[in-house]
C-alpha cells in the first residue's frame, strides 16, 4: 500500500473503529484491555496517526464482532462490508454469539486460504491471523463467561479447538510448515502437553508457544523437534 493511501485506510479504520466502540458503549480502556493492546496504541489508531497490523486488526475486530478482515476492507473502501450490519434478531448479542460469529468466520476463511504451493510466506501469514483469531476469541470466551452460560461456552470452546486444530493441520502439511506447527500437530495427536515437551528437549515452554505460533527456530532449536515430530 502506498503511503497516501495508507494514511487514509488509517483515517477510515480509526473512525470505524471509535464509532462501533461507542455503539457497544466500550470505554477505550475498556476496548484495549479486551484485546490485549495498549491503550495508547488504540488511541493511535483511533485518531488514523497509526495504521494497525494484522495482528492487531484481528483482536480489535474480535471484540468489536466483526469478521476477519473487516478492517482491512474499511481502509480500503472507506465503508463496512454489507455482511456487518447490524445482526438480525440478535443473533449475536453477547460473548457467546461473538464466539459462535468468530468461529464461522474462520471456517470460512479458512476454506478461501491462497495456495500454499503458489506464495508459502502469504498463504503462512493469512492462515496464521485465522489461528491467533480463534486463540483469541476462546482466551476472551474462557476469562469472561458467566457459570450460568459455561455449559454452552465449553462446547464453543471445544468447537474452537477442532477448527483451529484442522488448520494447524493443514499449514503443517504445506510448503509454508515450520518445525513448530508440526509439533503442535504432534502434540495434539498424542495428548502431550507443552510442559512435557518442555521437559523432554530442555526449551521453555514459552518458546515453544512461540514457535507454535510461526516464530522462526534457531537451528538448534529445529534439530531438537525434529526429533521429536519425525521431520
Amino acid at each position: 500500500m502506498v503511503a497516501a493511501r495508507r494514511v487514509v485506510a488509517a483515517q477510515r479504520i480509526g473512525k470505524a473503529i471509535l464509532a462501533r466502540r461507542a455503539e457497544k458503549g466500550l470505554s477505550q480502556r475498556d476496548l484495549a484491555q479486551q484485546a490485549e493492546i495498549r491503550q495508547g496504541t488504540l488511541g493511535s489508531i483511533e485518531r488514523g496517526e497509526t495504521y494497525p497490523q494484522p495482528r492487531t486488526r484481528v483482536r480489535i475486530e474480535s471484540v468489536l464482532e466483526w469478521s476477519l478482515g473487516t478492517l482491512e476492507a474499511v481502509g480500503e473502501t472507506g465503508e463496512l462490508p454489507a455482511s456487518e450490519g447490524p445482526p438480525e434478531g440478535g443473533a449475536t448479542d453477547g460473548l457467546l454469539g461473538m464466539t459462535q460469529m468468530v468461529i464461522d468466520t474462520s471456517r470460512q476463511a479458512a476454506t478461501t486460504l491462497p495456495d500454499p504451493d503458489a506464495d508459502p510466506r502469504v498463504y503462512l501469514a493469512m492462515a496464521m491471523n485465522v489461528v491467533r483469531l480463534l486463540s483469541h476469541a476462546g482466551h476472551l470466551l474462557t476469562k469472561g463467561v458467566r457459570a450460568s452460560e459455561m455449559g454452552e461456552a465449553m462446547k464453543l470452546v471445544a468447537e474452537i479447538n477442532k477448527t483451529k486444530d484442522a488448520v494447524m493441520a493443514d499449514i503443517a502439511a504445506s510448503p509454508a510448515a515450520m518445525v513448530g506447527h508440526q509439533l503442535y500437530v504432534w502434540r495434539r495427536d498424542s495428548g502431550v502437553d507443552l510442559q512435557t515437551v518442555s521437559e523432554m528437549t530442555g526449551l521453555a515452554a514459552e518458546r515453544l508457544a512461540e514457535l507454535e505460533n510461526a516464530r522462526p527456530p534457531t537451528d538448534g532449536e529445529a534439530r531438537i523437534l525434529a526429533k521429536i515430530v519425525g521431520v
